[in-house]
């Protein structure tokens, strides 16, 4: 897929060429969020610098193979030598195997441990049963301007970890998360802090959108990342999912009006008057 992707469900698009083309992400809008500076800084600048991974982000794409791929783990993967990875050793062997991302023992056992913890849970298990893996829907969202009243067509993007045919009308989406505590009432937390209701509804509208199959659920498959590695799955009531498509619908219009103007202001431009907040609270 190069250039503008035509709006529907792409199956085999690779995941760099997903992350590096066009249209607004779920991650695009949380950055919006934090304000329109950081989104046109990390998505729009032209100057901008090479995006570092994330503390965690390898341990992460690792327990998504081993779930969702686990075919694919050892094409992707390769176990290095128990070695400095300040060696010789270990940079030759990085250097032989220039196809592969190269891994600790212990890294990949985690990942096979996290997947044999979410497939363990009877309804997991049923949804990975059947579907497919990292499919990239695009569609276009029309946006009003709040200044003008003109309607701007604004070119959407999602790449559901797992897909579960229901019937030929309707699916379920699964989302693999990890998490320091897989509980449903501390992940559920995760889920206020990190905005994940929005997630849910951004991908259940856009999948819709793309494909025309109604998303019966989004069930998000949280593992821990220590030891024993347990694992719960939880969905979302209706009324948080619907904020969350309210919380996307605004920034969407927020989009639009620093588009339109391209103007992309950072915090605010004015001096705030703060409290040191209260943590006893």
């Amino acid at each position: 897929m190069i250039g503008q992707p035509e709006p529907g469900l792409h199956l085999d698009v690779p995941n760099a060429v997903y992350h590096s083309g066009p249209g607004v992400s779920n991650s695009g809008l949380r950055n919006l969020a934090k304000s329109p500076f950081h989104f046109y800084s990390r998505h729009l600048d032209p100057n901008r610098p090479k995006a570092k991974a994330k503390p965690g982000q390898l341990e992460g794409n690792l327990a998504h193979c081993a779930v969702l791929e686990p075919l694919e783990f050892s094409k992707r993967y390769v176990i290095g030598p128990d070695v400095n990875k300040n060696t010789n050793v270990w940079k030759d062997f990085v250097r032989e195997h220039s196809k592969q991302e190269v891994i600790s023992a212990e890294q990949a056992e985690v990942a096979r441990a996290q997947a044999r913890s979410l497939r363990s849970l009877p309804d997991v298990a049923e949804l990975l049963s059947r579907g497919h893996a990292e499919s990239s829907a695009f569609w276009y969202e029309d946006v009003v301007d709040a200044e003008s009243g003109e309607v701007v067509k604004v070119l959407c993007r999602v790449r559901p970890d797992w897909v579960h045919p229901v019937n030929e009308d309707s699916v379920i989406i699964v989302d693999v998360k990890t998490a320091s505590d897989a509980s449903p009432w501390e992940f559920a937390k995760q889920i206020r802090r990190k905005a994940y209701h929005c997630q849910d509804a951004f991908y259940r509208r856009g999948y819709e959108k793309a494909t025309g199959k109604k998303v019966l659920g989004f069930i998000f498959a949280a593992v821990e990342t220590e030891w024993p590695h347990a694992a719960s799955s939880v969905m979302l009531n209706e009324s948080d999912v619907e904020d969350g498509d309210a919380i996307n619908e605004r920034l969407l219009k927020l989009y639009v009006r620093c588009l339109t103007t391209n103007t992309w202001p950072s915090y605010t431009p004015n001096i705030v008057p703060v409290s040191i907040p209260n943590f006893k609270d």
